[in-house]
């Protein structure tokens, strides 16, 4: 279970976090959130779409990492394996407040007392490590309302569609997901010159695109999935 502190030296000046990025709890899921400032890099190396956040019903962005609640096929042996790496899993086992606050999750298997990168220096100042991860963390917290708003204006210009993918896999188990959206291709070439504009103006447009493009991947995701049943099945 997490527990969830606001980081102070006094209290955690001795905490270490683990340099692998190993098995975490938040990291055992096929969705992460993503960042419209991150669209742009992470469309080349996973399917990107838009799902309805349970908490609110609102559009959020997310980068699928597999198929069922709790399989992440980018981790292996639970370690990360892909060069890319989306700032909700950077930040780990970090989490940044509404006024920008930092905590740490002291019960994540990343903390420990032993091995590691510190997280302070001796004196109470944020490591190098750390000043990465606060970083990360502004950039975290600068970025929720500008992708809120790109959101915003997909759903305002009528752009978001639906997308059920059906998969059968290599061993004949199907699957069918349901509650993901795309950018409509159709739609999207169909906009007016203006509104072509305002969406390029804002930094929209490309995103946008990208992240229709994206589901292209889906296909090496399910590569993925198939060699981890090929395994299965050898080793049975």
């Amino acid at each position: 279970m997490a527990s969830i502190e606001l980081l102070n030296f006094s209290q955690h000046a001795n905490l270490v976090v683990s340099e692998a990025f190993e098995y975490t709890r938040e990291a055992n899921s096929n969705m992460v959130p993503v960042l419209l400032s991150e669209v742009g890099s992470l469309a080349t190396h996973f399917p990107l779409f838009l799902t309805k956040s349970a908490q609110t019903g609102e559009f959020v962005c997310i980068a699928l990492m597999g198929f069922s609640a709790e399989e992440n096929l980018y981790l292996l042996n639970g370690l990360w394996n892909s060069d890319a790496l989306p700032l909700a899993f950077e930040r780990l086992p970090f989490h940044v407040g509404p006024n920008n606050e930092v905590y740490i999750d002291t019960h994540s298997p990343l903390v420990s007392q032993q091995d590691g990168k510190k997280i302070f220096t001796p004196n109470g100042e944020p490591s190098s490590y750390m000043q990465k991860i606060l970083q990360c963390l502004s950039l975290i917290h600068t970025g929720r309302d500008d992708t809120i708003a790109f959101v915003q204006t997909l759903q305002d210009m009528q752009l978001i569609e639906p997308v059920q993918l059906d998969v059968t896999f290599c061993d004949g188990s199907q699957t069918k997901m349901e509650g993901l959206y795309t950018v409509s291709d159709q739609r999207l070439n169909s906009l007016s010159a203006p509104l072509l504009d305002t969406l390029n103006k804002r930094g929209y447009l490309s995103a946008a695109i990208v992240m229709n493009h994206s589901m292209g991947l889906v296909q090496q995701l399910i590569k993925k999935k198939n060699t981890q049943l090929e395994t299965v099945m050898c080793e049975s």
